[in-house]
């Protein structure tokens, strides 16, 4: 995990120090100050922002809203099975696209 017992206190993020832990509560009252998914809107277009490595993919599909503000409606992950770790990475992009859209149509 990320914590380390010291002399029976436990401290987070071992001997990374307070900035880390700063950050990480900062970005945990981010996250929940506002709500960030928005409901999907299938006459407006979709933003799709992807990522890969060797072992994953990643989308996070998002919408603008009425003030020209980008926010995520889904994010999706997919584990690679064996066969497509052996994709080339261009061929890795299309398939990220192809399961985006695949979770979508499981949403509507």
């Amino acid at each position: 995990g990320s914590t380390v017992l010291s002399r029976g206190v436990i401290q987070p993020f071992g001997n990374h120090g307070i900035d880390v832990f700063k950050a990480w509560v900062s970005l945990q009252k981010e996250l929940t100050r506002v709500l960030l998914l928005i409901y999907l809107n299938w006459s407006r277009p979709w933003i799709v922002d992807s990522d890969m490595s060797d072992q994953a993919l990643t989308a996070i599909i998002s919408q603008l809203d009425k003030e020209s503000k980008e926010h995520p409606m889904a994010f999706a992950s997919h584990l690679l099975i064996r066969v497509e770790k052996n994709y080339y990475p261009q061929e890795r992009e299309c398939l990220v696209i192809i399961y985006t859209a695949h979770t979508l149509n499981t949403v509507k």
